[in-house]
């Protein structure tokens, strides 16, 4: 395994692979932080984010007198919905080969009989200390729109066995990559893939480790459907804009999105088919990390300020610099912009950008951005 190298106010610092003393460490671990499998496995995504729905759940195998009762280690679900059945296994531990994935496949092939988003939404809700405040943040990172049509999602997943199978070690071997390779180009609805989550550890520092997670298992025969998520299109966001808001409202939009790109901002589109939003991204002329302060939802028909993505970026971490931007935002559009979170979402109704003079004082506020993230580089 490769050493990591990391550089910081000391200078450069070497870690070396380590290890977990106890499988439980890798399971409380992938279930505090599952950002980091999220992460590895949806590179494609913004702020891949995956809901802990419940470790140790109870799956039934088989039925009659060959019930079997089994617990499966950890189940999220992604931001599209899908359940995400992950077992957890430490090198050392002799079920980290072969017989895990047999284990696995039962789980995969009795979940249905076992579970549907109606029990598993209730499972999750008594299991979830304020789960509304919960499920909203969560929401917050993905395409759907609210906690209803997420379960509706789930269930549509579940009952066309779309689910993602996923092998966790600290080092997986090559019978089981091979296994898990087969068994993802054969599946036609279910993806199968591994993720090594392996500590990086300083000997002089043990403070600092780094988890550098690897995907194993997927091959180029594998079908983008199961994968990542494919990018909508231009023509898939202009068509539902259009559809939901009126030819008008599109105009508006595309008038802003425009004037944004002459400042050199550059526009990509999201992956969601139900509600491909258009980002507004910059890259700082003199260098630094590329930024998207505002996304255009157009199933709701709504304009996003990304605070939470703004406050990834070193030039926008301040809170008061964030707080002028949504100052500076609500007096262009003319009206006030709730913000009671700096990290959050927070927006208001696209058709407000058909108005005289809102789209070329939104363009001022961009130009504000462009001066502040190039002054803190």
């Amino acid at each position: 395994m490769a050493t990591v190298w990391i550089s910081g106010a000391t200078g450069l610092v070497q870690l070396e692979p380590g290890e977990y003393l106890r499988e439980i460490e890798l399971q409380r671990f992938i279930a505090e932080h599952p950002e980091v499998l999220a992460s590895a496995v949806q590179p494609e995504e913004k702020e891949p984010r995956w809901l802990l729905i419940r470790q140790e759940l109870n799956i039934v195998v088989g039925d009659g007198v060959e019930k079997i009762s089994w617990s499966l280690d950890h189940l999220f679900i992604d931001g599209h919905g899908k359940p995400t059945l992950v077992e957890v296994k430490r090198s050392t531990d002799p079920r980290a080969r072969r017989e895990v994935v047999g284990q696995l496949l039962d789980y995969a092939a009795s979940f249905k009989a076992t579970w549907t988003a109606a029990t598993l939404r209730d499972l999750w809700q008594k299991n979830t200390s304020q789960p509304d405040a919960v499920m909203n943040d969560f929401l917050e990172s993905t395409d759907i729109e609210d906690a209803e049509t997420f379960w509706g999602l789930v269930d549509t997943k579940i009952n066309a066995n779309e689910l993602r199978l996923m092998f966790v070690a600290d080092r997986l071997s090559t019978p089981v990559v091979r296994i898990i390779e087969y068994l993802n180009e054969q599946m036609d609805t279910t993806e199968v893939i591994g993720v090594e989550v392996l500590p990086h550890t300083n000997p002089n520092d043990p403070t600092v480790t780094a988890y550098v997670p690897t995907v194993r298992g997927r091959t180029t025969a594998v079908p983008a459907s199961k994968g990542a998520s494919e990018r909508r299109t231009q023509a898939d966001f202009d068509q539902m804009l259009a559809t939901r808001h009126g030819e008008a409202t599109l105009a508006g939009a595309l008038a802003f999105v425009e004037q944004a790109e002459r400042l050199g901002g550059f526009r990509t589109i999201g992956t969601d088919a139900r509600n491909p939003r258009l980002y507004l991204n910059f890259k700082p002329a003199s260098g630094g990390k590329t930024f998207w302060p505002f996304a255009i939802y157009p199933s709701p028909g709504r304009v996003a300020l990304q605070l939470r993505w703004l406050s990834h970026n070193p030039a926008f971490e301040d809170e008061d610099i964030r707080s002028e931007f949504v100052s500076r935002c609500s007096e262009a559009i003319g009206q006030p912009i709730a913000a009671p979170r700096l990290d959050g979402f927070p927006g208001f109704d696209v058709q407000l950008l058909t108005k005289p003079g809102v789209a070329d004082r939104l363009t001022e506020v961009l130009r504000w951005c462009l001066s502040v993230a190039s002054a803190r580089l």
